[in-house]
C-alpha cells in the first residue's frame, strides 16, 4: 500500500475484517472515505484512528443483561404488520417463524440500547427491526443480528452487528439456532429430557448448517414444532469454533447448505475438520438441497 489514500479492500486487508464490515463502518459514518471520481479512498489517518479503536480492548459482547433485556422488550414477528408482509414476500411465514420464536421485532416504543444503532439511529428508526438472537455454545444468548425490513438502500447496509464505540462486536462462537440444535448446545444445563429428546433427533435426522440468515429462517421454520426432525444452525461468516464442533452428539450426520464460492468452501472445510472422524459431514450448494426425508406439515 502505497500513498496518503487506501481503497477499502486495503482497509480489510489492515484490519483482517471482512469488506462488509469496512463498507458498513463507512455508511455509518465510523470511517471517512472520500471519493475519487467513482472510487473511495480511506486517508491513512482516518485508518490509523480505527486501528486504535479497534485495539483498544472492546468487550467481546454486549452486556448480557441488555442483550436479554432488548429482546423480552420486543414483540413477536407475527404480530407485525410491516415486518409479516416483508416475511411473505420472501417466501417466509411468519406465523410458522413467530410460533416457533426464530426472531423478534423492533417496535417504536422500544427502548434500544446504545449499541444498536447505525449512525445516529436507532435500529427502529435506520429500518433494522428484526432480531435474530445469537447463541453460544452454551446455549445462552449472547448478542442478536438485526436486519433491515423494506425496499434496499445503497447507503444503508441490509445486516448489522451491534456496534461498540466504531466498530461490530465479534460474532465468532455464536450461532443462529431453534429448538432442537439449542437443546443440544445447552447440555449440561438443559433438562435431561429436553436434551436427550434433541441427540435422539439428530442422531436420526442430523444437523443441517447454512451460512445465511434467511435461509436458516426458512429451514428452521419447515417442520411442525411437533414433528420428528433435524437440527437446524445459522453459522455466519467467522463464527465456527471447535467449542460449537464439541457439541455435536457423535455419530450423527451433519449436512451443510453453502453459497458458491471461497466462501462456502471455507466454511465446509473448517466444519467438516472440526468433526471429522466422530461425525459426518457432507456439502450441498444451495439449489442442491434435496426434498426432504422428514415429516413436514
Amino acid at each position: 500500500m502505497k500513498g496518503d489514500f487506501l481503497t477499502p479492500g486495503e482497509v480489510a486487508s489492515v484490519l483482517k475484517l471482512p469488506i462488509k464490515t469496512i463498507r458498513a463502518f463507512i455508511a455509518s459514518g465510523h470511517l471517512r472515505a472520500a471519493r475519487f471520481g467513482r472510487a473511495l479512498r480511506i486517508a491513512r489517518s482516518d485508518l490509523d484512528r480505527l486501528v486504535d479503536s479497534v485495539s483498544s480492548g472492546a468487550p467481546p459482547r454486549p452486556p448480557q443483561g441488555e442483550v436479554l433485556g432488548f429482546s423480552r422488550g420486543c414483540g413477536p414477528v407475527n404480530e407485525d404488520v410491516e415486518t409479516c408482509a416483508w416475511l411473505r414476500e420472501l417466501g417466509l411465514d411468519p406465523e410458522r417463524i413467530g410460533a416457533r420464536d426464530l426472531v423478534r421485532t423492533v417496535a417504536l416504543e422500544t427502548d434500544c440500547p446504545p449499541w444498536a444503532r447505525f449512525g445516529s439511529a436507532d435500529w427502529f428508526h435506520s429500518g433494522h427491526r428484526v432480531l435474530l438472537p445469537l447463541w453460544d455454545a452454551r446455549g445462552e444468548l449472547r448478542s442478536l443480528r438485526a436486519i433491515r425490513v423494506g425496499e434496499a438502500r445503497a447507503d444503508v447496509p441490509a445486516v448489522l452487528d451491534p456496534f461498540h464505540e466504531s466498530r461490530p462486536f465479534p460474532r465468532k462462537g455464536l450461532v443462529l439456532t431453534e429448538m432442537v440444535s439449542l437443546a443440544v448446545l445447552r447440555h449440561p444445563s438443559a433438562p435431561p429430557e429436553d436434551h436427550a429428546y434433541a441427540v435422539e433427533m439428530v442422531r436420526q435426522h442430523g444437523f443441517w448448517i447454512v451460512p445465511d440468515e434467511l435461509q436458516f429462517l426458512s429451514l428452521a421454520s419447515e417442520w411442525r414444532i411437533d414433528a420428528d426432525r433435524p437440527g437446524v444452525i445459522g453459522v455466519l461468516s467467522g463464527a465456527w469454533t471447535a467449542e460449537l464442533a464439541a457439541k455435536i452428539p457423535d455419530g450423527c450426520t451433519v449436512t451443510l447448505l453453502t453459497g458458491a464460492g471461497r466462501a462456502g468452501a471455507r466454511l465446509a472445510t473448517t466444519v467438516g475438520r472440526s468433526l471429522a472422524p466422530r461425525v459426518s459431514a457432507g456439502k450441498l450448494a444451495m439449489n442442491e438441497r434435496p426434498g426432504r426425508q422428514v415429516q413436514r406439515g
